[in-house]
């Protein structure tokens, strides 16, 4: 055991999660249960990090009664993530943000066995919450000599049965080098031994484990430590062929080199988008926070797709005589992919629609960029088709020519940044205004022509927004005149 000051009364106090902590108190003496507090939350603790939306507490005697009263009281929503386990959840909505309490049991008096059954020996910490309120100094139970790894920034488990217990051990252990840690020999042949393992997990599990990894300003490295474990291709079995396809100058690199370079690339745009695009930094920055399911933003959804757009070609793949290689319709093979894998991995609706839309799109910048002439239409069509997800269909054909030219490939001079340049000046000043504030709506189909709704409406809409954004009409009177002239006064009076 060490002692530790962990948090002083004035830390404490302003903490978020304060008047959480002094409520599962609370509980637990009326109850008359001991309160740990446990794993992550103490390693940050003494590493001096707080983080505010996730907590991990360990009880004393029936976990279900204690998680349930708890929700009660503080009206949360509570479940259960593993009944073999006794593991259970409660979720804290606080204003715009959601914390997460985990809940698991312990024997009385067995505190230190149940921290020994822990993942790894820096998550393998305890403290007694009334300790931390009362702000005495506190002494955490340490087993396994977590604190002692937490200093030497090492992820190791004491025994290699901890990863096969609960699988998901094997991509958390990754997840933890985003701290800044760096995986024990031993730990790392441990988890390459059974990473076929991480098969058995629940795709639930799988989904909130590799996002987090997405979050990291560097997750490239991480997704490549994933790859040398052979974690990812137990996870994603398509991607094990992007290795056997040779590109670039000499055929130096592979497809799977490629994909990660064009994460690399991406990750180093994000970096740098104030430099890139200015004038357009603020809206980006905005955009890319946007979540498109809890605790995953666009940013991570490009990442996601940046990493799988190629994953097609495989299966697209064509040679000539002259050992010419061709990967027609590659974007639609590959969206289908992608989509697929958002399902398998319980993402949304609305995440999995994202995926499909960004992979099947990827090439359009690139393609726009070899045109000697771009009407507005072109930039009206691109943004008409993919909507919101053009941005990071920008992004990302940025980072992947970046990746295409590192790798001794030709793009024809092709300007693809001037292009997304465009793009963006379009979306802000003419797209967003066009679909906030339409010409003309259903209503005044109805009252200047009687028509009644139908098939006719969507028609006559479309085709009005297209020639708006084309620039062939510019205000309501003109768009009126173009309806009667495209459509014929006698052909809408069809539909009266």
């Amino acid at each position: 055991m060490g002692n530790f000051t962990l948090l002083s009364k004035d830390i404490l106090n302003s903490l978020k999660i304060a008047s959480l902590l002094k409520d599962i108190d609370s509980l637990s003496k009326d109850l008359k249960k001991e309160v740990y507090l446990v794993g992550g939350i103490v390693r940050d603790f003494i590493l001096g990090m707080v983080k505010e939306n996730e907590m991990d507490i360990a009880v004393e005697g029936d976990v279900k009664v204690f998680g349930e009263e708890l929700a009660r009281r503080i009206s949360g929503s509570f479940f259960c993530l593993d009944k073999k386990r006794s593991l259970f959840r409660v979720v804290l909505k606080k204003g715009e943000e959601f914390v997460q309490i985990d809940i698991v049991g312990f024997r009385e008096g067995m505190i230190e066995e149940d921290l020994l059954l822990r993942d790894f020996t820096v998550n393998s910490l305890a403290v007694k919450l009334k300790d931390i309120l009362e702000e005495k100094g506190v002494s955490v139970i340490d087993p396994s000599e977590g604190i002692k790894d937490i200093q030497n920034k090492i992820i190791r488990v004491k025994d290699e049965k901890i990863l096969e217990d609960d699988p998901l051990r094997l991509l958390r252990g990754i997840r933890f080098l985003t701290l800044g840690f760096h995986l024990e020999e031993r730990t790392e042949k441990f988890i390459k031994a059974k990473s076929h393992l991480i098969k058995t997990v629940s795709p639930e599990r799988i989904k909130e484990e590799l996002f987090k990894i997405f979050l990291s300003p560097k997750s490239s490295y991480f997704i490549q430590k994933l790859y040398k474990l052979n974690l990812l291709e137990f996870l994603f079995q398509e991607i094990k062929s992007l290795e056997n396809i040779s590109i670039g100058e000499g055929k130096r690199y592979n497809l799977w080199k490629h994909s990660l370079n064009t994460l690399i690339f991406l990750e180093e745009i994000f970096d740098s988008l104030e430099f890139l695009f200015p004038h357009y930094f603020d809206w980006l920055k905005v955009h890319l926070k946007e979540e498109v399911e809890a605790n995953i933003s666009k940013k991570e959804i490009a990442k996601f797709c940046a990493l799988f757009h190629d994953i097609g070609k495989p299966k697209t793949m064509t040679e000539d005589n002259q050992g010419n290689r061709r990967f027609f319709e590659h974007e639609k093979v590959g969206a289908e992919i992608g989509k697929n894998f958002g399902l398998g991995l319980k993402m949304s609706n609305r995440s999995v629609d994202s995926i499909k839309k960004i992979i099947l799109n990827h090439l359009r910048p690139l393609h726009m960029s070899k045109a000697e002439k771009l009407s507005e239409r072109a930039f009206f069509r691109f943004f008409k088709d993919i909507g919101k997800e053009g941005v990071e269909v920008c992004l990302i054909a940025l980072a992947d020519a970046k990746a295409t030219l590192k790798e001794g490939r030709d793009l024809n001079n092709t300007d693809v940044s001037g292009v997304i340049d465009r793009l963006f000046d379009y979306y802000l000043n003419r797209y967003i205004k066009f679909e906030e504030k339409p010409l003309i709506r259903g209503k005044d189909l109805i009252n200047l022509y009687g028509i009644k709704p139908g098939p006719i409406f969507g028609e006559i809409l479309r085709e009005v927004q297209e020639a708006r954004g084309s620039g062939i009409i510019i205000d309501r009177n003109e768009a009126l005149k173009y309806i009667e002239e495209i459509f014929g006064i006698d052909q809408i009076r069809q539909y009266l």
